[in-house]
C-alpha cells in the first residue's frame, strides 16, 4: 500500500452514488481478464471503506475462484437459488471466501456447470442482490455470458494485451458494444493494457 501515489489513494477513495456493478471484459483470448478482475477487487477493498465483492461467473481451469482459497462449497448458482433466504450480510457470507489481505469477498463458481445457463433475469437479479451489501461488486464473465451480464452492469473494464493486435482487438470490441446498445457505457469505460514490458512498448504506444 505504501507505494501508491496519495493521489491515486485519492482517486481510489472517490465516493460514487449508490452501489456499482462492474463488469470486466476481456478484449480478446488470453487478455488477462480475470486476473484484472482479481487485481481490481483487490485493489478498491484494500483502499475504500466499503465492502467490495468479485463474482466469478467463468468457470474453467484458469477462473478466478481457482486463484483463490475457498470459505465455502456455495456457488452463484447456489446463491441465486436461495436468494430469497438471504435478508442480512451475515447470511450473505455463507456464499462468500473473504480474502484476509484486503477484505475482498469472492463469490465462486469452480466447476458449477449451470453457471453456464443463468439468463438476463439471473444476473439482473444477482446484481439486485449483491448491491444490498456490497457497494463495488466486480464480474468476471465468461464470453457466452457478456451479452447477459452487460443489461445489469453500470461500469465497464475492457482488457487487451501489450501486442500489435491489441488494437484491433480492441476496436472489434467498441464495435460490438456500440452495434448492441451498449455506447454509453463504453464510452465510460477504463481500458487495461495487460502485460506492458519493455519489448511491447511500441505496441502499447
Amino acid at each position: 500500500k505504501t507505494d501508491v501515489p496519495a493521489g491515486d489513494i485519492e482517486r481510489l477513495r472517490t465516493a460514487v452514488p449508490g452501489p456499482r456493478n462492474v463488469v470486466v471484459l476481456g478484449c480478446t483470448g488470453g487478455a488477462g481478464q480475470t486476473a484484472t478482475t482479481l487485481m481490481l477487487g483487490h485493489t478498491l477493498a484494500a483502499y475504500r471503506d466499503e465492502r467490495v465483492a468479485a463474482v466469478d461467473v467463468n468457470p474453467g481451469s484458469g477462473g478466478l475462484s481457482r486463484r483463490v482459497r475457498s470459505e465455502t462449497p456455495e456457488t452463484v448458482t447456489s446463491l441465486l437459488a436461495n436468494a430469497d433466504t438471504v435478508h442480512t450480510y451475515a447470511g450473505m457470507r455463507r456464499y462468500t471466501s473473504r480474502l484476509q489481505t484486503t477484505g475482498l469477498e469472492v463469490v465462486a463458481t469452480l466447476d458449477d456447470p449451470y453457471v453456464q445457463t443463468l439468463d438476463d433475469r439471473d444476473y439482473a437479479g444477482l446484481a439486485g442482490l449483491l448491491e444490498r451489501f456490497y457497494e463495488v461488486t466486480v464480474l468476471d464473465p465468461a464470453a457466452t455470458g457478456v451479452a447477459r451480464a452487460l443489461p445489469a452492469a453500470d461500469g465497464m473494464v475492457l482488457v487487451a494485451p501489450a501486442s500489435e493486435d491489441a488494437a484491433r482487438a480492441v476496436a472489434m470490441t467498441f464495435e460490438w458494444l456500440d452495434g448492441h446498445g451498449y455506447a454509453a457505457l463504453r464510452s465510460t469505460s477504463v481500458v487495461v493494457i495487460n502485460g506492458v514490458s519493455k519489448r511491447s512498448l511500441a505496441d502499447v504506444d
